[in-house]
């Protein structure tokens, strides 16, 4: 799949437990368009979809800073 970026919409910093242990990161969010292909989840994604304001306020997403940057984005 080829993407092509758009915009920046935002970076925060964030944390996921590995074995036990707190690992800082730091998360940049873009949105890109579909040159040609089609998106395929790789091991580290759960699903990959296309979603309404209502279907996400509903996802579980584990950074909550993600959830409130798409709301905020969103038409």
């Amino acid at each position: 799949m080829n993407l092509e970026i758009d915009n920046y919409l935002g970076s925060f910093p964030e944390t996921y437990e590995f074995g036990g242990v707190a690992v800082p990161f730091l998360a940049i969010y873009f949105t890109a368009k579909i040159i040609d292909g089609d998106p395929t989840p790789n091991d580290d994604v759960a699903e990959i979809g296309y979603f309404t304001r209502d279907e996400l306020q509903k996802l579980d997403i584990t950074y909550p800073a993600l959830r409130e940057l798409l709301l905020a984005k969103m038409p």
